[in-house]
């Protein structure tokens, strides 16, 4: 890893996060530039949300009730560049979506 990558990383870690919940995955969050996954403590996933290029959601879960618990999501980004988030809870989600412009 080069310095300028370090100094880049390092400043993409520093950002607020605009949104974070927890997902069946890890935890999401979003940021001014980045959609980001971690997988417990060591590992994660990021996606420029300058690249993002669309988001599929689907209702995975309903209370006994019917109504919406979680939602499923995936950001699809340019070319094959996707990340799967698995089931986040509804009103996250929504929010997301709205955030993001989609």
């Amino acid at each position: 890893m080069t310095r300028l990558q370090f100094r880049a990383r390092k400043v993409y870690q520093m950002q607020q996060p605009l949104i974070e919940t927890t997902c069946s995955k890890g935890k999401l969050i979003i940021t001014d530039t980045l959609i980001k996954v971690k997988f417990g403590d060591i590992s994660e996933q990021t996606m420029l949300r300058s690249s993002l290029v669309g988001i599929d959601s689907k209702v995975t879960f309903r209370s006994l009730l019917g109504k919406p618990r979680a939602m499923r999501l995936i950001f699809r980004g340019q070319g094959t560049e996707s990340i799967e988030v698995g089931m986040v809870p509804v009103e996250a989600a929504k929010q997301i979506v709205a955030l993001l412009g989609f």
